[in-house]
């Protein structure tokens, strides 16, 4: 029987994972030993392809069978958990590693070491980690175009707590970081803007009049990088 990994490491770049077309990370827990929570992004990305049974091979070559709900919105594992946890003779919080190969094939990837909330991944209801927080900007003609972007209502809001960082970093479709101006306006009812940085953005991105941006921060507390996706035009 394979053992499982003890430690962490850089898995995802070893030789075992260069097949996979994505995956992720969930951890299989005592007191809801049948389940095991999927990450919601892995299915939607994948969705088309996904059936309810999934097919897993750990780096021993050891194999097990498991049932996906598909669902998009709460998708888990309902049933062969059980059955993996005592194989791997897991008794408490492990982090499991799912490697998709395509077909409903799964790389797996058991961890003995156990782990606390904060190793949970954020998707995860357990998890003790800042959710991401998304915001919908439309772009017209004067905030494409110029040297700043007016932020509205709850965006503004957000960004009003993050004051104590001077710029922002926006990651866009040319992979590169840019740095932004955040300007806040005196008293809670003072204007927030992205201002020095954010037409230079735009035009490296791409981005034109009619463009729908989705802007995420990933630590809801208010990290200084935010990524930005064009949804629709």
């Amino acid at each position: 029987m394979c053992p499982g990994r003890r430690f962490f490491g850089n898995v995802w770049n070893s030789s075992m994972f260069k097949d996979v077309k994505g995956g992720f990370a969930t951890v299989t827990m005592n007191f809801m030993e049948r389940y095991a929570e999927v990450d919601p992004k892995f299915v939607e990305e994948f969705k088309e392809e996904l059936g309810g049974i999934w097919r897993l091979k750990d780096e021993c070559g050891n194999r097990h069978i498991v049932k996906f709900n598909n669902s998009v919105t709460t998708p888990d594992i309902f049933e062969g958990m059980t059955e993996l946890r005592q194989f791997y003779g897991l008794t408490g919080s492990h982090l499991l590693l799912f490697g998709y190969k395509g077909n409903n094939k799964f790389r797996l990837t058991v961890f003995k070491k156990e782990v606390d909330e904060f190793s949970f991944p954020a998707f995860h209801s357990q998890s003790n980690k800042p959710k991401s927080k998304k915001f919908v900007v439309t772009l017209t003609k004067y905030t494409a175009l110029k040297s700043q972007l007016p932020l509205k209502k709850e965006f503004a809001e957000f960004m009003r707590g993050c004051k104590h960082h001077k710029s922002i970093y926006f990651m866009g479709r040319t992979a590169n970081f840019v740095p932004c101006k955040l300007l806040i306006g005196e008293g809670y009812k003072g204007s927030v803007k992205f201002g020095a940085g954010w037409k230079r953005f735009c035009a490296a991105s791409g981005y034109k009049a009619g463009d729908v941006l989705t802007f995420e921060c990933k630590d809801a507390k208010g990290s200084r990088i935010m990524f930005v996706t064009k949804t629709s035009n």
